[in-house]
């Protein structure tokens, strides 16, 4: 930041002085603090963004490895590139090519036509023969470098600080260049109305603005908001979850955590808020089926709704009519010639009757629709002319029936599974990297749990019969939730607080 600072400086005065003392500055002044200027300026801004994406790629790969202790990054040569930066090697390098440049342009320069002591007569002198190349290469490489690192924020996603300012900033700085290009590559600059006004020099100096916001202005904000809103902080349950919902502060209080040996709680919180995000967002899912919503599910969150007649649409061969009801019947006996191994699948019982009464909770797992009568639902094997109360497993062996559920269900229901397991491989296997000290009931529990969904969720995704409750599991990971904010404000979050206050 020093060295972009620095040639920054160079620049503005290169393009005051150009402008001030137009017929008295040498053109090959003006080149010489080109080279001197924008040479270790664009390469600063290059170390800088390979210094951040390193820092980037090294959370990423201890994340991946955590998650999958197989997990081999694919390298390429950006890749490469940026994990080798090394900062004292870098800054050699910058210092070596704006020498090379100066040295280029004055060895070089004298065949210019523009490359003399004395102004042009003409207009501003420009540097858009052999003494320009240095400047127009590094132009060049930046170009390139920055198409690679819009590439790589792109991949990043948007858990990191500083990405989405440095992206605009590429973008911008694309464009300045481009239209920079296009206004040196004349060799002289005639004084039309728009170059009095807009000179294309300023496209430069613009973009060293744009720059200076994403990596000193923007920093320094985010630094006065945290000790603005850090003063308001409450030493209470709610001032810490204020303080992790906050974007600034949950990133200063990760910082924290990283020195404090407690960065397990701090990301398992996130973690825990993405789970709870596919089951608001699945709402609007659901709802663009394009059916209308008749039940809801018993999770303990409102914001999840379900059509329980969409989950069930269609019974091979069947139009969208609803699944039938089916209740649990505690005695009933197996057939001697079945399968002990399908003994659940046998307490399973189509029931017809109109004139029955529901029965209680205690006698079935779940009533597959609440708002449709009970004279509404159809036997899915009338056409077959079976009886009521026939085993339900005997009927799908004889008659090769087959559960369809809808694609974007399914689609919902596999963000679930991978988001699940994820968490439960990061945080609460005996040999994970970021293992959460919980007591072991809450482990068991939700590992039993994880187990069920994960059951169920291989026969709905193989169209077997399945309970769709054992998949509601969008309160499985609450109870340690609880746990880890408890710890984190009793062990960690005071001690923040009152450090960030002590030291203003």
């Amino acid at each position: 930041m020093l060295i972009y600072a620095c040639s920054g400086l160079v620049c503005i005065i290169n393009c005051y002085c150009r402008n001030a003392f137009y017929h008295k500055m040498p053109c090959a002044v003006v080149i010489y603090l080109l080279n001197i200027g924008y040479i270790p300026n664009f390469l600063s801004c290059m170390g800088c963004i390979m210094y951040y994406l390193q820092q980037c790629y090294f959370s990423i790969n201890s994340y991946n490895k955590a998650i999958d202790h197989n997990y081999i990054k694919e390298e390429n040569f950006f890749y490469k590139l940026c994990m080798n930066f090394k900062e004292e090697k870098f800054v050699k390098f910058i210092m070596y090519s704006t020498i090379g440049g100066v040295l280029f342009s004055g060895i070089f320069g004298f065949t210019g036509q523009t490359y003399t002591y004395i102004p042009l007569t003409k207009g501003y002198c420009t540097n858009s023969n052999i003494e320009g190349y240095p400047f127009y290469f590094t132009i060049i490489v930046y170009f390139i470098f920055s198409i690679f690192a819009l590439n790589e924020l792109h991949k990043l996603g948007s858990d990191f600080v500083l990405r989405k300012s440095l992206m605009i900033t590429l973008c911008i700085a694309i464009i300045l260049l481009i239209i920079n290009v296009f206004g040196n590559s004349t060799n002289y600059i005639k004084c039309a109305t728009i170059i009095r006004y807009i000179p294309h020099e300023t496209v430069l100096q613009i973009f060293s603005c744009i720059f200076n916001f994403s990596q000193i202005t923007y920093p320094l904000f985010q630094l006065f908001y945290i000790k603005y809103q850090v003063k308001r902080l409450e030493l209470t349950k709610s001032g810490l979850i204020h303080l992790l919902n906050d974007k600034t502060l949950f990133n200063e209080f990760l910082n924290f955590c990283n020195n404090k040996r407690c960065v397990e709680g701090v990301i398992f919180h996130r973690e825990y808020k993405k789970f709870k995000n596919i089951f608001k967002d699945s709402g609007k899912k659901l709802a663009s089926v394009g059916e209308s919503i008749n039940g809801t599910t018993s999770s303990n969150s409102d914001s999840y709704t379900i059509n329980i007649d969409l989950l069930y649409q269609n019974i091979s061969g069947l139009t969208k009519e609803p699944f039938p009801y089916y209740e649990y019947i505690p005695n009933f006996t197996l057939p001697t010639n079945q399968d002990q191994n399908n003994k659940y699948s046998y307490n399973l019982v189509l029931n017809n009757n109109e004139t029955e009464q529901y029965p209680s909770p205690k006698h079935h797992k779940r009533m597959l629709s609440v708002n449709n009568k009970r004279k509404e639902y159809v036997n899915i094997y009338s056409d077959n002319n079976v009886n009521n109360n026939v085993n339900i497993n005997q009927h799908l062996s004889n008659g090769h029936e087959q559960i369809h559920v809808n694609k974007k269900i399914i689609h919902i229901y596999d963000e679930i599974f991978e988001k699940a397991n994820l968490i439960f491989n990061f945080f609460f296997t005996q040999y994970s990297d970021y293992e959460l000290n919980l007591p072991n009931p809450i482990v068991r529990k939700i590992d039993y749990r994880l187990q069920l969904f994960n059951d169920h969720y291989a026969k709905m995704k193989n169209k077997q019969l399945f309970l769709y409750e054992e998949l509601e599991c969008e309160d499985i990971f609450d109870e340690a939730y609880e746990e880890v904010i408890q710890s984190l404000y009793l062990n960690t979050y005071s001690a923040f607080v009152i450090y960030k206050k002590r030291n203003k």
